[in-house]
């Protein structure tokens, strides 16, 4: 009995052993099951996936200490500066865009002009490829920088894209199981990719569009109202950007109206400024150029950063002429709590 069982189990076992060094001499599978195929310039990050290196140039945008683009203001806020902490994806990092000609630089130069009398310093808190996911940890992150305006410019694109084989939320689970004993078994890496790769060619189409999606309606949803109460508790405005959208773009991405109706009611239970991108598109018009990038449908071009730029300019001053209303109050902070407590 115990030689039958070996000699049905010693030749498997044999076969594993070569195929497992077979894998590690051919050094398969390359692809990273746990995330996505990894950029040079990535620093691995436990919570977000991934951030940027340091001292790096990635998509015209140098790389500070805080693996974020642009300046890096102080720790402790200078008394009587006005801080902006300008929060999204790639549409906000700015990709295939001068430094000069982003939408937040063109805000803050905006303000800096109307109101010469104050000093003012920002933060971009955001990386192409994030999601409203990420954007959660990111403004985490970066509340003790003290904020007076966040501007949220969420849900351009990652959220209601298609997930790989997985959500975002899924992001830190993936990420720890990576240096798990069994995952350095190629064998087993192997296989999880074979699976991986069956579910998303497959499996997945039974899925709604809804449930396909990178971050689902309802996830998103919670982001937003996370970050809009962190936001107010701790006593800083906020200004929401409806992203605009392209016809072609919602036919790809038919939920966009989902995400876009969630970001205005949110923006409105709490008693945020909000403001439609795709508005402001429409009275501008195409005459001084396009609105998008050439090399896709939506990431704003030069003269849509400057759009967007001038509109949170306008945003802010609206917020400034007033400096009593540009304090969260208690009333206000009791309201929008009262409202997400009753939601859920």
């Amino acid at each position: 009995m115990v030689k039958a069982v070996l000699f049905r189990v010693v030749p498997v076992l044999v076969v594993l052993a070569g195929f497992e060094g077979l894998l590690h001499l051919l050094d398969l599978p390359r692809f990273d099951t746990c995330w996505v195929n990894k950029e040079d310039f990535w620093v691995e990050d436990p919570e977000l996936g991934f951030t940027y290196e340091p001292g790096r140039t990635v998509s015209w945008g140098t790389i500070n200490s805080l693996g974020l683009r642009g300046p890096e203001p102080p720790r402790e806020k200078p008394p009587g500066t006005l801080r902006l902490l300008f929060i999204g994806d790639s549409s906000v990092y700015g990709v295939g865009t001068p430094e000069e000609a982003t939408f937040y630089r063109i805000a803050v130069a905006s303000i800096r002009a109307r109101f010469p009398d104050r000093d003012v310093d920002f933060l971009v808190g955001a990386i192409p490829g994030y999601s409203s996911y990420h954007s959660r940890i990111m403004l985490d992150r970066l509340l003790p920088y003290a904020p007076d305006i966040v501007i949220f410019y969420v849900g351009a694109y990652n959220d209601h894209a298609r997930g790989r084989y997985y959500r975002d939320a899924d992001i830190p689970r993936r990420m720890a199981r990576r240096f798990a004993w069994w995952h350095q078994i190629r064998t087993v890496e192997a296989i999880e990719l074979v699976s991986n790769i069956f579910y998303r060619k497959f499996l997945r189409q039974f899925r709604s569009k809804e449930n396909q999606a990178r971050v689902p309606p309802w996830a998103f949803e919670e982001n937003m109202r996370e970050m809009l109460r962190k936001t107010l508790d701790a006593g800083a405005e906020a200004i929401v950007l409806l992203p605009p959208y392209s016809a072609s773009l919602v036919e790809r991405h038919p939920t966009i109206p989902q995400y876009q109706e969630i970001l205005e009611r949110t923006a409105g239970e709490f008693g945020a400024v909000h403001s439609s991108l795709q508005a402001v598109f429409e009275r501008a018009g195409r005459e001084e150029g396009p609105l998008y990038q050439e090399h896709d449908d939506f990431h704003p071009s030069e003269f849509g950063q400057r759009l967007i730029g001038e509109e949170v300019g306008r945003l802010v001053g609206k917020l400034l002429k007033d400096e009593t209303e540009a304090k969260v109050s208690p009333k206000r902070k009791a309201r929008a709590k009262r409202t997400d407590s009753e939601s859920q």
